[in-house]
């Protein structure tokens, strides 16, 4: 009798453990240098008010991955970022709920949480703009 709950508290951990499924990543921009690409997953794109919410993935050239981890401390260059923000483009602000840095290897070389709404500039860069360019033509729509 015994067996029964503890092979569903087994397939209830082995649920919890599974991957979550895998973004698609749509392109939307490059840096006006080349050193980053901006992809990001149309499936996570939420409107909440004037604000909108999503995943983006930025992979970094060699160059400016290895700048990146030279700037945060960490050993390993910076492959890509996956990041998922709320973007105010008439404030031209954001606010990055969970960022994750990647090595090259595929290894988690850091992660972020951020519990409250850190609001910080966009600066004005092509791949910014791209971001806010996606979502006004998606209020058109």
């Amino acid at each position: 009798m015994k067996a029964v709950p503890v092979f569903l508290a087994v397939l209830l951990f082995a649920a919890l453990q599974a991957p979550a499924q895998a973004a698609e990543w749509t392109l939307l921009a490059q840096s006006d240098n080349n050193d980053t690409t901006l992809y990001y997953a149309e499936k996570s794109v939420q409107r909440l008010g004037d604000f909108v919410r999503l995943r983006t993935k930025r992979v970094y050239s060699k160059e400016r991955g290895q700048e990146l981890a030279d700037d945060l401390g960490f050993q390993l260059a910076v492959a890509y970022t996956v990041e998922t923000q709320t973007v105010d483009c008439a404030k031209m602000r954001r606010a990055v709920q969970k960022i994750t840095y990647f090595g090259y290897q595929g290894k988690i070389l850091d992660r972020t949480i951020n519990q409250a709404y850190v609001w910080r500039p966009y600066s004005e860069t092509s791949l910014n703009n791209a971001v806010c360019d996606l979502l006004n033509a998606g209020k058109k729509n």
